[in-house]
């Protein structure tokens, strides 16, 4: 039996938004880990991945979904963050307990800002890398240098400095 969640929450802005979506990650982390403990079949192979989804553009009004893996498997497609929280729950039931995914705000070079309630998300291994696995689905465009997709620099300027929103020295000092 399918069953579908829909979580309401308040106006926020958008770092507040961002830490309750990571919350919400944790918990289809959590879900996936428990599912492929429970069918290791299911995970898919590298020859047939889903094909990458967009999710829906910031200020759109429609809901945004999270599905967890078994709807990832059968609907054969995934955004970023339905990836990243399928790729950490293999790597957990595989024993890397410590895998997260993290959320990287998009950066505008455009409008020198972060485009408000905007992300991309990334799995950060038990090890500390970090790696885009929404680079290995069909339809993906990115570079392989995940801060430089999401807009950044570099690393410390997408995940800001010791995890706070800082920026790296020569962003601080107008170089961007």
């Amino acid at each position: 039996m399918r069953h579908n969640l829909i979580i309401e929450c308040a106006p926020m802005t958008s770092e507040e938004l961002m830490s309750f979506w990571e919350g919400l990650i944790e918990g289809v982390c959590e879900s996936n880990c428990e599912y492929f403990l429970a069918n290791p079949d299911s995970i898919l192979s590298q020859n047939d991945l889903p094909a990458y989804e967009l999710p829906r553009p910031a200020g759109n009004t429609a809901d945004q979904r999270v599905a967890t893996a078994p709807v990832v498997n059968a609907r054969k497609r995934a955004t970023c963050v339905e990836w990243c929280a399928y790729i950490v729950g293999v790597l957990r039931a595989k024993g890397e307990n410590n895998a997260i995914v993290k959320l990287i705000p998009i950066f505008s070079k455009r409008y020198s800002r972060p485009v408000d309630y905007s992300y991309h998300a990334v799995v950060q291994r038990q090890n500390g890398e970090i790696y885009d696995y929404t680079l290995d689905l069909p339809g993906y465009n990115g570079t392989g240098e995940w801060w430089r997709d999401a807009g950044h620099c570099c690393p410390d300027c997408a995940l800001g400095i010791g995890g706070a929103q800082t920026v790296c020295l020569p962003c601080s000092q107008g170089a961007r």
